[in-house]
């Protein structure tokens, strides 16, 4: 999903897109050029031009899976991940050292806790903080 300021800056999601795939700094050149900000009204590189309608095929196929015959079986779908969390009372100063001692991997981590940043947290003045991690699974 693209942030919504530069599509806010740039007037519409599709502008926004279209700098997304071929960088602010060309699509800006290309509207200061051709003397528009629409979208619609820009000539742009192919691949730019391409890229949005690739995006409305995913949003289409997406919103329609079933109607146009394409199913997942439940079985084959993501599963939610089993959590469970874990109170931190002091800095942890490698993020993934600490995730491969507790389990899982830096990724996993990160994504069961999209607030931490950076490789390492800091815990100071008594802060606690409550981090999730996947449930232990049974080795096979």
């Amino acid at each position: 999903m693209l942030p919504v300021n530069i599509s806010n800056r740039l007037g519409n999601w599709t502008a926004a897109a279209a700098s997304y795939n071929c960088g602010m700094g060309g699509y800006n050149s290309q509207a200061t050029f051709q003397r528009t900000t629409n979208y619609y009204d820009l000539q742009l590189p192919e691949e730019t031009n391409k890229y949005i309608f690739r995006i409305l095929t995913y949003k289409y196929l997406l919103e329609n899976a079933e109607k146009l015959g394409f199913h997942v079986d439940e079985d084959k779908k993501y599963q939610k991940v089993e959590t469970r969390s874990v109170t931190i009372t002091s800095t942890i100063p490698d993020l993934a050292v600490f995730a491969i001692n507790n389990g899982t991997t830096y990724k996993m981590l990160r994504v069961l806790n999209p607030w931490l940043k950076g490789k390492s947290l800091t815990a100071s003045n008594g802060r606690t903080y409550l981090i999730n991690l996947p449930v232990e699974q049974e080795s096979k």
